[in-house]
């Protein structure tokens, strides 16, 4: 990184923010500012922001962006922040999965009124049958999704039936029509 480096960065003073993207909390200032160039380019998108911010020529911000590091660079942030944020999603998952179980056992808090001091008076109310169908429908779904399996069957299924029915009519009328065993289809099937 050392050559292809603006000879005016070493000058460079405190890094300079708006305050409005947060890049004074997002850039440290013991970081080389080939990484503060990048990691605000990636927490804003903006050359010119980053030009403004670190008093860099957006020219010399595009020239950067064309090479091998840059991309390496820009790809490992936006690794890092899909791992952060895929660990978010997953506290939030377990717990909102906690939270659901505890209701499924408890039951909801419902405030019926009030008591004598004036503090509300909570029941625990068992989850309603819809409420409970839902959830299970869900659930079911994403454990199949987990699993890697079908969340449902696609495909026509009333043509089907229609086809069923055929048959079982076709089949009242002349019952060895349908009695017909599996060599007799690939005897009489037709030869390529």
């Amino acid at each position: 990184m050392g050559s292809h480096i603006w000879s005016g960065w070493n000058e460079m003073p405190k890094l300079k923010g708006d305050g409005v993207h947060g890049l004074e909390e997002k850039l440290l200032e013991d970081r080389p500012i080939e990484w503060q160039v990048v990691q605000a380019y990636v927490h804003t998108g903006s050359f010119a922001e980053v030009s403004r911010s670190l008093n860099i020529p957006i020219s010399e911000l595009k020239r950067m962006s064309r090479s091998v590091w840059w991309q390496e660079e820009v790809a490992a942030i936006r690794r890092e922040a899909i791992a952060h944020q895929e660990a978010l999603a997953t506290r939030i998952l377990d717990m909102t999965t906690e939270s659901l179980i505890r209701a499924l056992v408890e039951g909801e808090r419902k405030v019926i009124g009030r008591e004598k001091n004036g503090d509300p008076k909570v029941v625990m109310q068992p989850l309603k049958a819809d409420t409970l169908v839902k959830i299970s429908a869900e659930v079911f779904k994403q454990r199949q999704l987990l699993r890697n399996l079908p969340t449902a069957i696609a495909g026509d299924t009333n043509r089907i039936n229609k086809l069923a029915s055929k048959l079982r009519a076709l089949g009242a009328q002349d019952p060895t029509l349908i009695e017909v065993e599996a060599t007799e289809i690939v005897r009489d099937a037709p030869q390529a």
